[in-house]
């Protein structure tokens, strides 16, 4: 029982010992932004809400809180990215199929969600960026 409890004990060192000597990737350093797709802004989110009604089903997304020189405005995002040029693409997507107006807003890590609303399936619209 000893000599097992022995081998246990070398194992076990051995095993942290080489995790230990694994050079660990490196991680590149990104950037905190988050680039949400904006296909209204609004002063109230009243206003937001009601647009969220009469939109077609494609823009549905969650509305975000957005402050500008101490202005709060109200904006809806269908998609989020970790990428601007993600977010670009998706927005010259909207303009060209659907005519809207859509703009890409960046935020420094993830915007304040006002109100998370529901997808069309059911489930609370996705918050996480897109790759």
């Amino acid at each position: 029982m000893k000599r097992l409890l022995n081998i246990l004990i070398l194992s076990m060192v051995v095993v942290c010992a080489c995790c230990a000597a694994t050079p660990k990737k490196k991680i590149a350093k990104t950037s905190n932004n988050v680039y949400y797709v904006v296909v209204g802004s609004f002063s109230n989110l009243e206003g937001a809400r009601e647009f969220l009604y009469s939109c077609p089903d494609v823009l549905n997304g969650p509305i975000y809180e957005a402050d500008n020189k101490g202005v709060t405005s109200y904006r809806v995002c269908p998609s989020c990215f970790y990428t601007k040029k993600n977010a670009q693409k998706e927005a010259a997507s909207l303009k060209s199929y659907l005519g809207i107006n859509a703009w890409v807003w960046t935020s420094n890590g993830l915007a304040k969600c006002a109100e998370q609303g529901t997808a069309l399936n059911g489930d609370p619209n996705p918050l996480t960026p897109q790759k």
